[in-house]
């Protein structure tokens, strides 16, 4: 009965490393979804930059375009860079320029701030998933001590109750891989 117990104990924190892996795989699948969309405005930016003001003195402070593999901190950096940039060119836009910069489809800085917001946010969920997903297995793990050494019990007990070759012997599953 006790071993039982211990089994469906160990078998419910299996299934909370499960609900942890499938909110840290959410998690990072809507990271991707935002770091994708603010790459292409990004990719935009310069372009409106290139386009509208070519010969300004804002053509050198444009940020990066972040590649799909780039650090949290490195695409953060980019689009901190980039909202900055965006401000100063509404706020003291250069000759010739008749301010707001827009992107495609009417897009603000403030829409923009929006979804860089939103990013920070994903980057946490992505952080705080990953840890409560090591914390379930750590859970897990500090749970299995005690049931192995029954297994090992149980083991050495029906090792002691029957002969070499006897069935009870030969079907006592490996507790260890070697």
């Amino acid at each position: 009965a006790d071993l039982t117990a211990s089994r469906t104990a160990l078998q419910a924190k299996i299934t909370a490393i499960e609900a942890t892996d499938n909110a840290a795989q959410i998690a990072a699948n809507d990271r991707d979804n935002k770091k994708e969309a603010l790459r292409e405005r990004v990719r935009q930016f310069r372009a409106a930059v290139q386009g509208f003001i070519p010969d300004s003195q804002y053509l050198q402070a444009m940020p990066l375009q972040p590649g799909a593999k780039y650090s949290p901190w490195d695409v953060m950096k980019a689009l901190d860079d980039m909202a900055r940039l965006w401000a100063t060119i509404n706020a003291t836009p250069p000759t010739g320029f008749t301010p707001p910069l827009k992107l495609q489809c009417g897009y603000l800085i403030a829409e923009f701030n929006v979804e860089v917001t939103a990013m920070r946010a994903a980057y946490a969920a992505v952080e705080s998933s990953g840890q409560n997903a090591l914390i379930a297995r750590e859970i897990r793990n500090q749970g299995m001590g005690p049931l192995r050494t029954r297994l090992v019990q149980y083991r050495l007990a029906v090792m002691a109750n029957y002969t070499k070759g006897h069935a009870m012997i030969e079907s006592l599953p490996k507790l260890y891989k070697r």
